[in-house]
């Protein structure tokens, strides 16, 4: 079976591979249930995420009032554990600088 990803919804992927579940062998069908937690997992994990992010840019926005570009982008790409740290640096920082977003940022 061929399993190809792309920027479906993950819920119409998730039931896709759930149908193909049911369609299958048993042997098969093991694999196929397999890979439709690990494709629902995955998009929980963006999901969460996606979250951060949008709590982040929130809790940022309020504090320190229109984001520049350049910490948009370092939202958009950053991981969780990074989104993580700088809300924590954000819930004290007096200045944007001090939260440790921006292009020069040294990695953690």
């Amino acid at each position: 079976m061929l399993l190809v990803v792309n920027r479906r919804e993950e819920g119409s992927l998730a039931e896709l591979v759930l149908a193909e579940a049911r369609q299958s062998k048993f042997g098969e069908r093991e694999v196929v249930t397999r890979m439709g937690r690990s494709i629902l997992e995955q998009a929980e994990a963006r999901g969460e995420a996606r979250a951060k992010r949008a709590a982040l840019a929130r809790v940022l926005a309020a504090r320190f009032g229109r984001l520049p570009d350049e910490v948009e982008r370092a939202l958009a790409a950053a991981d969780p554990e990074r989104l993580d740290g700088w809300l924590e640096r954000a819930a004290t920082a007096a200045t944007l600088a001090q939260v440790g977003l921006g292009v020069d940022e040294p990695p953690p």
